[in-house]
């Protein structure tokens, strides 16, 4: 700890944000949903030197606090991006925590495959928290064209998700309660019809019975369940060779990159009995006890990637374009089984600026080669398009954004406005709403889940919500 805060005190360069942020739902939707979300993200960095060598130390947290039928309070620590880099001779080494983006595309990139992503409370995490550091060393080698470079990563880089009780949750509030609920209620036989049903509606009251901390714990240990410690020859690795002439420059980049999110999937033998909602019979009740050591399994793929970039300007108009093949992506399926099947991503956009003001539109294009007959949140063919408008008013004081995502194959879309307006030097306000439609209404049921026939956005329509935030800066 007294290194830690003397390397803050020495610093050449320190910061520190504070930003709290309360987001409130203005609908009813559905039972259980939390009605007011309030958020503080904290994040402290500092950078050094020491002759050809640089340090550099961020620390971050999120405290959460979420009001619906209960109050739920948590606080997360994590660090930052943290690490050194210098000269080697004619090489350059990065090494630590690092956040490394590939690709030129920021509103759907395809190719920044290094880092996971913070996915636990949707679209409201802050852009410059959104990618999580991870453990790894680049080695740059300059040429007198562009650069060569390789990147190890030791251990499996993961995303953050919450894949349980909340409202940006796989399995949102009240699903897994309402179907153990559902489940107690089955017929068996009935020599064991009412033990099986006392044991699962013990369950239930276990479940219930967890403090926030112990849900939260748990769901955040879903999220990176099954990605193995990957050293020596599990370790991913990769190659970049940038390259640049006149007005355009870009990259081709390969290597064998696990994925950053897992997928868990229910054992295929219990969801029979949820499928046709019965309890087993005597003669199914050995083999279901066998399964439940393990009723639930994780898909964590590792994929050959082979991909390049390209950006420029024409004119005034930049443009921007990245395409990945991967050899095999997760596909997730109804019932919460999933699968593997190679993939191939693209994406373009094109941007303007004229004085304070910046446009932007983004599409992407995502292909699955030899898909499943069923898919669930994914579809073998899925077309988005992205555009926002950003610009400074009142000598730069305030900030005008809109943004809009729209998903042509789901026929989905959410439209983000936003405001900030800098009260001080330190003090920043902001204020803005979040809006999301689609024809498909958002799950209630686990059994309406498990079958959801919409996309991503559609399993979320319910989250609209009004947002308001004060950013302290140091």
């Amino acid at each position: 700890m007294w290194l830690l805060l003397s390397a803050f005190a020495n610093a050449d360069d320190f910061g520190l944000t504070i930003a709290p942020q309360v987001a409130i739902d203005l609908r009813d939707d559905r039972p259980g949903e939390d009605q007011v979300e309030m958020y503080t993200w904290m994040r402290m960095w500092a950078a050094g030197q020491d002759r050809d060598l640089r340090w550099f130390l961020e620390a971050r947290a999120l405290h959460l606090i979420l009001v619906g039928d209960d109050t739920e309070s948590i606080i997360g620590p994590a660090v930052g991006e943290t690490g050194v880099e210098a000269p080697i001779g004619p090489t350059y080494l990065r090494a630590g925590l690092l956040i490394e983006r590939w690709g030129r595309l920021d509103l759907l990139p395809v190719a920044d495959l290094l880092n996971g992503r913070d996915l636990r409370v949707g679209p409201q995490v802050p852009a410059e928290l959104a990618r999580l550091p991870a453990p790894m060393a680049r080695l740059q080698l300059p040429t007198d064209w562009g650069a060569v470079e390789v990147v190890w990563l030791p251990v499996p880089a993961t995303g953050r998700t919450s894949p349980l009780g909340t409202d940006w949750s796989l399995v949102r509030q009240g699903m897994l309660e309402g179907l153990i609920d559902d489940v107690s209620t089955y017929e068996g036989d009935a020599l064991t019809e009412e033990t099986l049903q006392d044991t699962i509606v013990g369950f239930g009251e276990l479940f219930e019975q967890l403090n926030p901390w112990t849900r939260w714990s748990l769901s955040e240990a879903l999220g990176v369940a099954g990605l193995p410690p990957a050293t020596g020859i599990g370790s991913d690795i990769a190659g970049r060779v940038e390259f640049g002439q006149g007005r355009f420059d870009g990259a081709v980049f390969g290597g064998l990159i696990r994925s950053r999110l897992v997928a868990p999937t229910l054992n295929e033998t219990l969801v029979v009995y949820i499928q046709e909602e019965r309890l087993p019979t005597i003669s199914e009740q050995e083999a279901v006890l066998e399964e439940l050591s393990q009723p639930a399994d994780v898909i964590a793929p590792k994929a050959a990637v082979a991909g390049a970039e390209i950006g420029g300007l024409i004119g005034p108009i930049g443009v921007r374009a990245e395409g990945v093949w991967r050899s095999s992506v997760i596909v997730t399926q109804p019932w919460l089984q999933a699968t593997e099947r190679p993939q191939l991503s693209t994406g373009v956009g094109v941007d303007y600026a004229r004085g304070s003001w910046l446009f932007v539109v983004e599409s992407s294009w995502t292909h699955l080669f030899d898909p499943p007959e069923a898919l669930l949140l994914q579809a073998a063919d899925q077309l988005q398009i992205a555009g926002g408008i950003q610009g400074s008013v009142l000598r730069d004081r305030m900030s005008v954004r809109l943004g809009g995502l729209f998903d042509l194959t789901f026929r989905e879309f959410s439209v983000q406005p936003a405001v900030t307006y800098r009260l001080s030097d330190a003090v920043e306000l902001s204020g803005g709403f979040t809006v999301i439609e689609s024809p498909e209404q958002a799950p209630r049921t686990f059994q309406e889940a498990a079958t959801f026939q919409g996309g991503p956005l559609g399993y979320t329509e319910d989250n609209d919500y009004v947002q308001f935030g004060v950013k302290w800066i140091r």
